[in-house]
């Protein structure tokens, strides 16, 4: 796990938001960029969809005990 990925991680937990602009605004990246790692946040199981209806699947203990993994 990247350190661009695990920020972004951290931000839309913290939020409980899943927002591209959201990313691309506090992590300076591009919308493609933000695209990425949203659809790995799907990937890995942390988000519902990409997009406005999607919803953050973890909590701020798990998002810790994860990190704490890696």
């Amino acid at each position: 796990m990247d350190d661009l990925y695990k920020e972004a991680l951290k931000i839309t937990v913290e939020e409980q938001k899943v927002s591209f602009a959201q990313l691309q605004r506090k992590l300076s990246i591009g919308f493609c960029k933000a695209g990425e790692l949203l659809e790995k946040m799907v990937e890995d199981g942390y988000i519902s969809e990409v997009g406005m209806k999607g919803k953050v699947l973890i909590n701020q203990a798990q998002l810790d005990e994860i990190l704490s993994k890696n």
